[in-house]
């Protein structure tokens, strides 16, 4: 099969429609159809259901991209390993990273890691925690960063660092000089929530069943930035990570106040990479660039 072909499948069956494909291939849309139609010829079968949603992947486009993913995978290896004799380190690194992280971390570590590796290119995703293992897992980035609530047999969750959750309040917040609290006293105060941010959420809601509260939230959005404003305007108290908040942290424009929940102060974030599959020399240095990072932050991330 042609690489074109192999780029173009690739691109449809993530994408689940041939239109937005073709526009981040960036060539017209019937060109893709028309290698995707050459393609189901040659193979013999149809690898996509035409829904009027989109594309969906039949059982054997399910292992078509899988094949493909796996020859994409180690030709790009391939040319890293070529680049590497000639003394450039080369490639695409894709990271998947909790959406915490792209604040305060991620745009750093990229920018360092860039100029020591300039012919190095990126893709680099949001998820919510629990899809970070899974994009892990199915080949959709080399490495990812996220907690180790969720396990998955094809990944293995490394440089774990200490990150419990803390209640994130404004200084002049009542709870601010808590030198600890728990869900009963935040639920006393209005919360602000991400969305089906699990399994982090699912821990809370257990926890807040538990101590027999029906809090009602404030505020449900997906966008950390405006969370982060509400708690720095002192109107209700939001629980992440201290890895989310190091910059407000280090400023003092808000506080983090440790909870006592068990569960909840036991929880390490790391990197979780492929258990089987070998990363490029590009990767492998990215993982190594993480893990100094990760550790470096460490004690910010600790209970006082």
């Amino acid at each position: 099969m042609h690489a074109a072909v192999l780029r173009y499948f690739e691109a449809v069956a993530r994408a689940g429609s041939i239109r937005k494909a073709a526009d981040q291939l960036n060539v017209a849309a019937s060109a893709v159809n028309r290698q995707i139609l050459k393609l189901e010829g040659e193979v013999g079968t149809t690898l996509f259901d035409r829904l009027p949603s989109g594309l969906r992947l039949t059982v054997a486009g399910e292992l078509v991209r899988r094949h493909i993913g796996t020859t994409l995978y180690e030709f790009g290896r391939l040319c890293a390993e070529l680049d590497q004799l000639r003394g450039v380190r080369s490639g695409v690194v894709r990271i998947v990273s909790l959406d915490s992280l792209f604040l305060h971390l991620l745009p750093q570590l990229i920018e360092n890691f860039h100029r020591a590796n300039p012919a190095v290119r990126y893709i680099v995703e949001a998820a919510d925690p629990h899809l970070v293992a899974t994009r892990v897992a199915t080949g959709d980035a080399d490495v990812g960063i996220g907690f180790d609530l969720e396990t998955h047999g094809e990944v293995e969750f490394t440089a774990a660092i200490a990150s419990p959750l803390c209640a994130m309040v404004a200084p002049d917040h009542p709870l601010a000089g808590r030198a600890c609290t728990n869900f009963v006293e935040c639920a006393r105060h209005p919360l602000l929530f991400q969305p089906d941010t699990r399994p982090t959420r699912s821990v809370m809601d257990a926890e807040l069943a538990t101590a027999k509260s029906s809090s009602e939230a404030l505020l449900v959005a997906n966008n950390l930035g405006l969370l982060k404003h509400m708690v720095k305007a002192g109107l209700g108290v939001a629980f992440y990570t201290r890895i989310g908040f190091v910059d407000e942290l280090r400023n003092g424009s808000v506080v983090a106040v440790p909870l006592v929940e068990t569960r909840l102060t036991q929880i390490r974030v790391g990197l979780i990479i492929p258990r089987r599959r070998p990363p490029t020399p590009a990767a492998a240095a990215m993982i190594d660039h993480l893990t100094e990072a990760l550790r470096a932050l460490a004690p910010e991330l600790r209970h006082p």
